[in-house]
């Protein structure tokens, strides 16, 4: 509630009257959670729960909103700059990942599908051509990973190191119906069988939001334009070979080193949002450390070095 329209006010929050208002809220929601004495300091409870200061979540909540307008394409059209809009130019100056922009588009209905949709297991159907894909993500770098017998083919993709995992499994499914249109088979069955769920539902909801999911639900439809085409679920871990061997060229691409700029793929809007929350945390971090008060508070809880 106290965040409504903080795009518009979020400069009053850096002024100091305005800040120790904010602050005599959040300290009576810490009070009420903790429980802790009368003279607990402000700045230890904050520190304690992990809530970083009303004014600072405020300019977050301000700088997410910033972002998501900016890559709808609906952000400060006339071009003027006033004090509020400053906020998109001090997201890319501290965050320049951000630059980069994200997979959020305008709203586009889509109520038929060429592709047919299958959330059972149906590992043990058959078809002309099928094609295994698989995504995988560790700390070190993700990738999507594609096996199919009767195509040859097994092939492992590395995809750097800000692609989501939902990222993986999308960029498999669109890499597995690109062999489909790149050796232009026509007139045969295919089933694209995954692990993913959340793939499954994204391209099978009639809305779609991401960039990803639109490129991938058209290369779908180019490919059924000549074949029929059943994106299926299966078990992952079930000793399937083919769900197996896909699996493997997965984590292969997630240990390969990714040779270009990153980010591989326009950051999704989770990663944004993280990076903004990221952002908040240091700026919390640093007041945290900086501050000469909370000495007994700095010795119970040891977090003057976060």
């Amino acid at each position: 509630m106290l965040c409504y329209g903080a795009l518009v006010w979020w400069p009053r929050a850096r002024q100091k009257t305005t800040a120790l208002q904010l602050e005599h809220v959040q300290r009576m929601a810490c009070l009420s959670v903790t429980g802790a004495m009368r003279t607990t300091p402000t700045a230890a409870l904050e520190t304690l729960l992990c809530l970083a200061p009303l004014n600072l979540y405020i300019e977050e909540a301000a700088m997410t909103t910033s972002l998501r307008l900016h890559s709808l394409g609906v952000w400060n059209k006339q071009g003027r700059t006033t004090k509020h809009t400053r906020i998109l130019t001090e997201a890319f100056n501290r965050i320049p990942l951000l630059r980069m922009g994200c997979d959020r588009m305008g709203t586009k209905l889509i109520y038929e599908k060429a592709y047919r949709i299958s959330m059972n297991d149906n590992s043990e159907g058959r078809a002309d051509i099928d094609i295994y894909v698989d995504g995988a993500k560790t700390d070190s770098g993700s990738g999507a990973g594609i096996y199919s017998e009767q195509l040859n083919a097994q092939i492992s993709v590395p995809l750097g190191t800000h692609t989501s995992v939902l990222q993986t499994e999308l960029m498999g499914i669109m890499l597995g119906a690109r062999i489909i249109a790149e050796r232009e088979i026509g007139n045969k069955s295919i089933r694209i069988l995954t692990d993913s769920k959340s793939a499954l539902l994204a391209l099978d909801s009639c809305m779609v939001r991401s960039g990803l999911v639109w490129e991938c639900r058209q290369t779908l439809k180019y490919v059924t334009q000549r074949n029929s085409v059943e994106l299926c679920w299966i078990k992952g871990h079930s000793g399937n070979e083919g769900n197996e061997r896909a699996d493997e060229m997965a984590k292969r691409a997630a240990r390969m080193p990714f040779w270009g700029p990153e980010p591989a793929i326009t950051p999704s809007v989770a990663l944004s949002n993280e990076l903004v929350k990221q952002y908040t945390q240091r700026r919390h971090e640093q007041i945290w450390v900086k501050l000469s008060s909370c000495r007994h508070s700095r010795a119970w809880t040891n977090c003057v070095n976060w």
